[in-house]
């Protein structure tokens, strides 16, 4: 284990954690955050008219000929999309239903608690980076008493009644350290080394060039066939084929930190 974290210690050391397959146990339905607000309140049409959205929006997202400029303007208008939907089934009571039904029924992969726990006891700050939905993963985090120092994804409000995005999009493509808000990066500019948990190729802009680096990929179940392990073992410093993480990794990074202080 000491050769995957590098010469990290709490001292120097910074968690960047992806959330939907990374925090989360993996199902078919936490794919995306839309399909908390389906399965909260049955009999809508949200997911279906999503998942139509997800498959036009996200091939123009993942579409390397296409420019960052051009790709914003489809970003923000996939965003107006997907809000009318959430519009047309979810007023502020029933928003917030959805962020109970996911305090209660979204599960936590196996010792990922403790890893949020002991992180805030060593002093390692930890951040989660997703292109979820925030007020999602801040609600079921903080059910499980899981400390964090910040949570950068969408975040949802109501404004004059209608459900808006209330700060500028997180997508995958744009899913980078330099996109993170200046404070936050300056938060841990003192940190040298950090550990990176994540579950996409698309991700690979989470880390911080300018620092020493460790990164775990979460293989999750229905990847491992899809994906190459040889090649994904070799990129990464671990390669975690796991839906649960029973393992007991995060345990085992933990131990050997709380070793080096």
């Amino acid at each position: 284990m000491s050769n995957l974290l590098k010469w990290h210690t709490p001292q120097n050391s910074f968690n960047t954690i992806d959330a939907d397959r990374c925090i989360f146990e993996w199902t078919p339905w936490c794919e995306t955050a839309f399909w908390v607000f389906s399965r909260a309140h049955p009999g809508n049409n949200i997911k279906e008219e999503a998942s139509e959205l997800f498959q036009h929006y996200y091939k123009i997202e993942m579409d390397i000929h296409i420019s960052g400029a051009e790709k914003l303007e489809h970003m923000k208008v996939w965003n107006k999309l997907a809000l009318a939907i959430l519009w047309k089934y979810i007023n502020e009571d029933q928003f917030e239903k959805t962020l109970e039904y996911a305090r209660k029924n979204l599960r936590i992969r196996g010792w990922m608690q403790k890893y949020f726990q002991d992180s805030y006891n060593l002093w390692i700050p930890t951040i989660v980076f997703s292109a979820w939905v925030s007020n999602v993963i801040e609600a079921v985090l903080e059910a499980n008493e899981m400390p964090y120092t910040t949570v950068h994804s969408n975040k949802l409000g109501f404004v004059d009644g209608k459900l808006q995005l209330l700060n500028e999009g997180v997508y995958i493509w744009n899913k980078g350290w330099i996109s993170l808000p200046e404070e936050l990066r300056k938060s841990v500019s003192q940190r040298t080394h950090q550990l990176v948990i994540w579950d996409s190729i698309d991700d690979i802009h989470m880390w911080d060039p300018d620092r020493i680096r460790s990164n775990i990929w979460f293989l999750n179940s229905e990847q491992i066939e899809k994906w190459n392990r040889d090649k994904y073992k070799r990129l990464f410093d671990h390669v975690e084929e796991s839906d649960t993480s029973d393992n007991w990794l995060l345990l085992e990074l933990i131990r050997e930190l709380a070793m080096a202080v």
